[in-house]
């Protein structure tokens, strides 16, 4: 058995500060907080520091490498947004093995058209064959496909590509509702990438949990943001790589911002992506 305890930190436990206390950790999770210290087990010097949760990166695509510079910056547990799962699987295994590397998760392959959205970014990355679907008979087999990866949620992408200037198929309504329809049955979230008004729409519309990044074609609709809270979706803003993939970088950024605003007053669900992974991982890998 593993059992340490810090001591002399100051412990911010996510909602209060509790002064000065005792953490004892057994076999990697927290036993105690503020309780008695335990005797004989190895005592972690915390003085002068804050000791704190885990920070959480919604939004990532990463590596063994990002995972390992995550925990310096305090982020412990990491959501990838697509990754290649002859890759992903064995670094899921390296990361149950490992105590220096971030917790990953991961919807394994998102359900985009052939040669749809990322493969335009995967080009020269000697990717195997992405699996699909062209039907909605056949997304019950697909998302079964990704459970059986290990995928901790599904993901849908709806991209176009004309904000970046590319022309590319986009996944249809039907197939984003099936998806919903199928990882709903099997008690999984549906996340999606959807970065216009109009889609980001059609998506909620269909059901998802979350979005992936903020929409950012044009400013906001009250519409839109009342359909999204009524709707329970969570939202991950991911402002940093919208102004960096983008010609027009600062008005694509402050659309973004001007429709991050009224969400977050509104009490929307917003989770932190800081920077998309960009700092320590190249995209979409």
């Amino acid at each position: 058995m593993n059992h340490f305890a810090i001591t002399g930190a100051r412990v911010f436990d996510g909602a209060d500060l509790l002064g000065v206390v005792d953490v004892a950790v057994v076999d990697g999770r927290i036993s105690s907080v503020a309780g008695s210290r335990p005797e004989g087990v190895e005592l972690v010097d915390g003085t002068g520091a804050t000791l704190l949760p885990g920070l959480t990166d919604a939004h990532t695509h990463t590596d063994a490498e990002g995972l390992r510079q995550a925990v310096t910056f305090g982020i412990t547990t990491e959501f990838d947004m697509l990754a290649i799962p002859e890759r992903m699987i064995p670094l899921r295994r390296l990361v149950a093995e490992s105590n220096d590397l971030a917790d990953v998760r991961s919807p394994s392959i998102g359900l985009t058209p052939a040669d749809g959205h990322p493969h335009q970014l995967r080009k020269g990355e000697g990717d195997p064959p992405w699996p699909t679907a062209t039907r909605v008979a056949e997304v019950p087999a697909f998302g079964e496909a990704r459970i059986a990866e290990g995928a901790d949620y599904l993901k849908v992408l709806v991209e176009d590509g004309h904000l970046v200037g590319s022309s590319l198929p986009s996944l249809a309504p039907e197939l984003v509702a099936a998806v919903v329809r199928a990882g709903h049955a099997r008690d999984q979230l549906v996340l999606a990438h959807a970065t216009t008004t109009e889609t980001a729409g059609q998506v909620v519309d269909a059901g998802v949990d979350g979005l992936t990044h903020l929409f950012f074609d044009r400013p906001h609709t009250d519409e839109l943001i009342e359909k999204i809270a009524a709707a329970g979706v969570f939202v991950i803003p991911t402002l940093t790589v919208i102004a960096s993939i983008t010609v027009r970088a600062h008005q694509m950024a402050s659309r973004a911002t001007f429709g991050l605003r009224p969400a977050d007053d509104g009490g929307r669900r917003m989770l932190a992506a800081p920077g998309h992974g960009e700092h320590r991982a190249r995209a979409h890998r």
